[in-house]
């Protein structure tokens, strides 16, 4: 398989995280079946890594550092504070500059979520001459994601006024990037149901992405 390029995207509470986790161990099956299915000891030549990049986990990360940027970011995050555009994308632009080798698959989850770091990302990707992103948006309303929200139970879940803060959020700034991708030539656009269970919705990512795979061959 051709290295492949996904950002998952949608409410807060839409179960992004939790897909692009499963479509990572889909990824990652996929390559250890075509390259022999895992005989003898050593990784077969020509398999590829699944890269699953969450801004959210890089700003953690870079929050333990030693600097000054890092010590802002840290009480940013602390404070539950939205950060920069530009923190986004040098978080990922630095991520990109030093794990990407061109043989990798990339899942993006939490990134974009302004509409200029969507045109940023998209330029990123034709920089590393990445074939067109696949945006798998997540729909599910926001009467959904507020009970998902509350029953998951997270610290930062438990006030109502956080979540309608996300809502808002969402409202604002995200659905502007997904009708950027929606109407993007430089993308593939896949809009999910993502009101089912969790298998239900899994099944439909991988449907519609086979689907596409097929009609390419």
């Amino acid at each position: 398989m051709t290295p492949k390029t996904f950002i998952f995207i949608g409410r807060s509470g839409s179960g992004k995280g939790t897909q692009a986790v499963l479509l990572r161990q889909y990824l990652a099956r996929i390559e250890f079946e075509s390259n022999g299915g895992g005989e003898g000891l050593l990784e077969p030549r020509g398999m590829k890594q699944v890269f699953h990049v969450v801004t959210g986990d890089l700003l953690r990360a870079f929050a333990k550092e030693e600097t000054y940027t890092s010590k802002l970011i840290k009480e940013a995050l602390e404070k539950g504070l939205l950060m920069p555009d530009f923190s986004a994308v040098l978080m990922w632009g630095t991520f990109f500059s030093k794990n990407l080798t061109g043989n990798e698959h990339i899942i993006c989850d939490g990134l974009p979520r302004k509409l200029r770091e969507a045109g940023m990302l998209i330029d990123g990707f034709k920089f590393y001459k990445r074939d067109k992103p696949i945006i798998l948006f997540l729909d599910v309303g926001h009467d959904s994601v507020v009970e998902r929200l509350i029953k998951r139970g997270r610290a930062d879940d438990k006030k109502k006024e956080v979540i309608e803060e996300r809502m808002r959020f969402y409202d604002n700034d995200v659905v502007p990037v997904i009708e950027f991708f929606k109407n993007s030539p430089d993308c593939d656009f896949m809009h999910i149901d993502g009101e089912p269970g969790i298998p239900e919705i899994y099944h439909e990512i991988i449907r519609k992405l086979e689907e596409k795979w097929q009609k390419e061959k």
